[in-house]
Formats: C-alpha cells, structure tokens, sequence
C-alpha cells in the first residue's frame, strides 16, 4: 500500500513540475456525488440483517399464561430498518408508527476538486486531489406511540487522487471536447452511528391504546420472551433485540482503483476555462473497521465491503499558468 500512495504522489509530482509550462492549469471544481457507497437501496428498500436471530419467538396469540409453546426460529432481527417499510406503517397505523425521513433516502455528497493539467495540441495530463463529503440523506428516526426507538444516521468521507491521460478536439474557436482515463489511489468509506432500540416498539405495540392492527406483536422487532421448549418443557429464555445504543461503526478502505473522464470546456478571454464534466471513479475494498461502542449484533467479526465507485458531476474553473 506504501508503494502504491507513492506511485500515485510522484504521478502528480510528474503533473505539477510541467505545470509552470505554455498550456498549464490550474483548475478548482465543485460536484455532486450520488448514491454514497451504494448505500441507497439499503437505506430505503432492503435494510441490513443482524446475525442475532429470535430464539424461541412464537406468534403473539400463541401465549399462553405467559409462556410460549414453541421454540421455533424466527428471521433475522434487523439492525438497519428499511424506510419504505415505516412509510407504509406510519399510513396504515394513522400515524402511531412515524418516521421522520427529511434527511433521510440514499446519501448525497458534495466533491471539492483541485488539479494541475497540461495540455498539449490534442492530448492533456491531468493529477489532482478530490474530497468527498455527505452533504444530505442517510438519516433516518422512527417512533411509536410519540417515543423514539430508532435514530440511525449514516455518514460519508472519501479522498481520491487520479491521475489522467486523454485526448481534446476543438469545437469551433473557444469551447472544447474532452475525455480520458486513468488510475487512482484512494482512501474512504462510510460510517454508521445512533441507536435502534426496537424492544420500546414492541412495548408500545402492546399497550392498550395501540391500533388494533399491531396490537399484541407488531412484527416489527421481538422482544424478550421466555418460552418453553417442546421437547424438555424446561424455560428457555429468547435473545434480546438486536440494535445499537449510542454505538458508532466507521469502515475506510484504500487501494488503487480506475477511473475516466468526459467533459466539455470553454475558453475566456482571459485565456482561463470554464469547465462541465462526468468523472467516474472504480474503487472499493475490504475495509479496517474502526468503532465507539459495542457492536455485538452487526456482526460477530464486524466488515463491510466498501463501494467508492459513481459519478461526480463537477462544475469549475481553470486558470492559465
């Protein structure tokens, strides 16, 4: 990995010591990144099962003095809830399930850019650095019966360094076509924080005042039984929901990825540039995992692969050296 950051650091070294030559820029660029780590399905459709299962969950209406009659396994808890599933609760329940998902849906980020690029007659280099952050989405809180259970926010941090080699065509006497491809290094990835408390939805679930849609088991998060095993008759105390409580996870990744470029340009006066273009980056690894908490439902050796790939579309402007 030493040697792959120092290829990439002598590759812009390579840029910048031509950079002071006729045809050399300077160029600052402001994008949006969608999607973050690939995350959006995820947040919204499908959610993130936890290892934990439900050990000796029953039906709600298999009780019977208190104890249940079967020792059946039931699905994975989940650590992350998928949000159109809440939306479709908090419509049917009237609102006593609610979530709030303004800043929520898949993560949004925000690309700071600066490059030096030297051009030729048809042909330019280019090295430079990008930084990315979230700047919306990835923020979901649900509640039930008024009390929150479940604030999960997700968050997003990248820096990569691509280095280009590509090609331009002129289009009439100012503006210009370009494209190109080549390498990167980079290091990032996303992190999850909050809490998910799913023991309080089933409590509230079964209060008396709850819709009688949900009321004696919402099916949403288990709570702690104590059932009796078919077999021996003995108590057999089930797992405890799964979830976090004030617990952060943060996975970053590094390697060396792919990436290419296609862009338009136009040229002032002043002999500066306005610049348009499509970037997109190929990146993504195993991660090092690094928490705050205990994380003992995500998983038993906590990993997550990272995706860093997308497109940026970037709006900026180069200035002549």
């Amino acid at each position: 990995m030493k040697h792959a950051k120092l290829m990439a650091l002598g590759l812009f070294a390579v840029a910048f010591t031509t950079a002071q030559a006729e045809g050399a820029y300077l160029g600052f660029g402001f994008g949006l990144h969608f999607d973050l780590a690939g995350l959006g399905k995820t947040i919204t459709v499908d959610g993130l099962d936890s290892p934990t299962q439900q050990k000796g969950d029953c039906n709600a209406y298999q009780f019977n003095g208190g104890f249940c009659e079967t020792t059946a396994q039931a699905e994975n808890q989940k650590l992350i809830e998928p949000e159109n599933k809440y939306i479709a609760l908090e419509k049917v329940t009237g609102g006593w399930t609610k979530i709030n998902n303004k800043e929520g849906g898949p993560m949004v980020g925000g690309v700071f850019k600066v490059f030096y690029e030297k051009n030729w007659e048809n042909t330019f280099i280019r090295a430079g650095l990008n930084l990315t952050r979230k700047i919306k989405g990835g923020h979901t809180r649900i509640s039930t019966g008024g009390v929150e259970w479940y604030n999960v926010n997700f968050d997003y941090t990248s820096h990569v360094i691509p280095v280009y080699y590509g090609f331009k065509t002129s289009i009439g006497e100012a503006a210009s076509v370009y494209a190109g491809g080549g390498v990167n290094w980079f290091r990032g990835g996303f992190s999850l924080q909050g809490s998910n408390m799913g023991g309080i939805a089933n409590f509230m679930n079964n209060q008396p005042q709850s819709p009688d849609l949900i009321r004696g088991g919402s099916g949403i998060y288990p709570t702690v039984k104590t059932s009796r095993s078919a077999s021996t008759g003995a108590l057999v105390t089930s797992t405890s929901n799964a979830g976090l409580l004030y617990d952060k996870v943060k996975f970053r990744a590094s390697g060396i990825g792919f990436n290419f470029l296609i862009g338009v340009e136009k040229k002032l006066t002043s002999g500066d540039k306005l610049f348009f273009e499509f970037e997109h980056i190929i990146s993504g690894g195993q991660p090092h995992t690094y928490t705050e908490g205990s994380i003992p439902t995500f998983a038993p050796a906590v990993s997550y692969p990272q995706n860093l790939s997308g497109t940026i579309y970037t709006f900026g402007y180069k200035m002549a050296m």
